[in-house]
């Protein structure tokens, strides 16, 4: 990647996540935090016909901020 292209790539990416950041914050009631680690075991997720993840597991470690990502330009899901 060009040093164009690669300071292109991440202002497009920094426009996207200041918008996210910006957005006003849902309303509801808050959950307790989780008193342990998040375990996914052998997980398995489509779109339709179509496969994302087959047999994944992970674990997200109490207290922890945890970012996955994949190619840019699929659909992106957020959860915090």
């Amino acid at each position: 990647m060009t040093g164009f292209a690669a300071f292109r790539y991440f202002s497009i990416a920094g426009g996207r996540t200041l918008a996210l950041v910006n957005e006003p914050e849902m309303e509801g009631e808050r959950q307790a935090p989780a008193a342990g680690d998040i375990r996914f075991e052998h997980v398995s997720f489509a779109y339709q016909d179509k496969k994302a993840l087959q047999d994944v597991s992970i674990v997200f470690p109490r207290n922890t901020l945890t970012a996955l990502f994949g190619a840019s330009g699929v659909e992106t899901v957020l959860y915090e």
